[in-house]
C-alpha cells in the first residue's frame, strides 16, 4: 500500500517536448501500481513559480487508473516561468504528506520528481532535500531528470 507523490515540473522554461515526455513517462509509471481506495494512492503536484496539487490524495475520482490517466491526459501545459524546485519540495513536505489531504498513516510515502534539475535563482533546496529524506527514511526519496 502506498501513497504516491509525482511531483512535475511545468515551466515553460522546460519546453514543450520535454513536459510531454513527463506525461508519457507518467502514464507508463502509474499501470505498475495497483490504483484504489485501499491500495495505492496517487497525488500529482506541478510545480513552476509555485508548487499546486492537481490530484491529491482525498479526491476518490481519481482514486482508480482510469481516471488517474484521463486526469494526467489533461493536465495544463503552459504555465508560467520559472523553476521553483525549492517551492516543489517545500510544498510536498508541508502539504502532500498530511492527513488533512488524504495521507495514511499506515501507507508507505513515496515522492517521485520530473524535473530537468536546474534550479531558478539559485536557490538552496540542501534544507529541505535533507527534512524530505529523513522524513522518508532515504529510500523512498526519488528524484528523475528529463533530458
Amino acid at each position: 500500500m502506498f501513497d504516491l507523490a509525482i511531483v512535475f515540473e511545468a515551466s515553460s522554461e522546460l519546453g514543450l517536448e520535454h513536459f510531454l515526455s513527463g506525461i508519457e513517462f507518467i502514464g507508463k509509471l502509474l499501470p505498475m501500481f495497483d490504483i484504489s481506495p485501499t491500495a495505492t494512492r496517487v497525488n500529482v503536484v506541478l510545480f513552476n513559480a509555485i508548487a499546486f496539487s492537481v490530484v491529491a490524495f482525498d479526491q476518490p475520482y481519481y482514486q482508480n487508473i482510469d481516471a488517474l490517466k484521463a486526469g494526467v491526459q489533461y493536465l495544463p501545459r503552459y504555465l508560467p516561468s520559472g523553476k521553483r524546485l525549492d517551492k516543489a519540495l517545500q510544498y510536498v513536505n508541508d502539504n502532500v504528506f498530511t492527513v488533512e489531504r488524504g495521507d495514511r498513516p499506515d501507507a508507505k510515502n513515496v515522492a517521485v520528481f520530473l524535473t530537468d534539475g536546474w534550479i531558478h535563482g539559485g536557490n538552496d533546496i540542501s534544507g529541505i532535500v535533507s527534512a524530505l529524506r529523513v522524513r522518508f527514511c532515504m529510500t523512498n526519496f526519488y528524484f528523475f531528470y528529463c533530458p
